[in-house]
Order: C-alpha cells, then structure tokens, then sequence
C-alpha cells in the first residue's frame, strides 16, 4: 500500500511483515502475494498510527508494531496491548514516536524512541524500565534518538543513537549508557549511527547518515570505513 517500506520482520509461519509509512502489509513467502493487515479489523477499539517504523515478532510469537504515536502488542489470540506515554506515570512509555524494536537474549523487549531513550519491557512483570543518556545533566534529544540495537555476547547491547554507538550492559544495572572511552576508533563525534550489528565477537557493522559503512575489529582495535568512491567499479551506493 506504499512504496515506502520502513521495516522488516518474518514471522513463524513463512510470512515477511512489511512496514510502510501507510500500514502493515504481509507477503507470503511460499505464493508470493500480499494481503494488508487492519489493526482496526482486529480491534475495533484500537486506532494506531498508519506510519509503522519498527516490527519485532518475539519468541512469544507477539507481533510488535512501533508508530509515529505509540506501540502496540498483537497477541497470539489477536487481542491487543497498547503502550503510550502517560504523563506521570512510572510504568509508562518515555515517548511516543518508536524508532525501533528489539528482543534480547532474555526475552525482554527494548523500544527506541525518537527524543527519549530507550524502555525495556520484562514481559513477565510486565514493567518498562527507561534508560538514558545521562551522563549530561541537561536532557539531550539526539543522545537519546534510538535507531537500532544489536546482541553483544550474553549480558550487553549495541545501541545506535543520534550520536554515534554505545554499549549497555545489563550485569551492570546502569540507568545510562555511554560512549566508549574518548579517542576509541568508533568513539568519533558527529556521526549519526542508524544500523548496528555484531556478526561475531570481534566484528562490529554500523551503518551510518553520511559517513558510510563502518566495520570495526576489537581484536586488532581498527575501524574500516566504506564510502562512495567514483573511481571504483565496485563501491558502496550511498553513505
């Protein structure tokens, strides 16, 4: 229903979700064809925005569907959980425009926000734990712009935010994340990290606005960056 198509997922019965800034589509894998799925025909009482940014299909076989104005949980039963920001209130969204979705090795649900961190959902409480850049005093939006997450190892997470890649990790219960040490390779002010993804212990991808494509080996502590070179056959398309 558009050719806009902001988000991926694939869920457990051969079907790739496909976001677009007007609505939610499925292609079955297995006939190739297309069918729009209506949140309104599922739930008559629930009217989510049509500009999905993020899709996550858990190990609890729940399809999450990140907005522009809230986040909403489609049951295994079709029933739906809406999750918005609630004005004091501790258990609530920090934000309502979702950027992205994530589920960790634990099975807890991490939620980026466009201008507030990060809430990460226990799905057997359930409770939002909100984390943010905190180290400055003063509230940053760009800190706390949450483009994508990626596994590291058992306990930690790369978080891709306004301001470059961060590293959180859960063993230390902190209630901030933070850059790595000044002057680290991938410590570089200025730079808008939108993709992340750990390939191996040592391999760090990050997808950037303008910069390229960064790879960085923590066994020989070097960044490789991949931009457009005109002179080159082969070459990235875009930074």
């Amino acid at each position: 229903n558009s050719n806009q198509v902001q988000c991926l997922a694939q869920d457990d019965s051969n079907n790739l979700l496909v976001g677009t800034i007007l609505g939610l589509n499925r292609l079955s894998l297995d006939s190739l064809t297309f069918e729009t799925i209506s949140i309104g025909d599922i739930s008559n009482q629930f009217r989510p925005s049509n500009y999905i940014q993020s899709i996550l299909f858990d190990s609890h076989r729940n399809l999450w569907i990140g907005t522009t104005s809230g986040l909403s949980r489609i049951h295994r039963d079709l029933t739906i959980s809406e999750y918005r920001f609630r004005k004091n209130e501790i258990n609530s969204l920090p934000n309502d425009n979702i950027l992205s979705l994530f589920q960790d090795i634990s099975g807890n649900v991490w939620v980026g926000t466009e201008s507030a961190g990060i809430s990460i959902l226990d799905l057997d409480a359930p409770q939002f734990n909100s984390i943010t850049y905190s180290k400055e005093d003063r509230f940053d939006p760009i800190h706390n712009r949450i483009y994508d997450f990626s596994s590291a190892g058992d306990t930690a997470t790369w978080i891709a935010c306004g301001v470059g890649i961060h590293l959180f990790d859960a063993v230390c219960e902190e209630s901030s994340f933070n850059l790595k040490p000044e002057g680290h390779p991938i410590n570089s002010n200025g730079y808008r990290a939108l993709s992340v993804m750990e390939v191996s212990d040592s391999l760090l991808f990050i997808g950037t606005s303008d910069n390229g494509l960064w790879i960085y080996n923590s066994n020989q502590d070097k960044l490789r960056k991949y931009l457009v070179d005109s002179q080159q056959e082969n070459t990235i398309t875009s930074n």
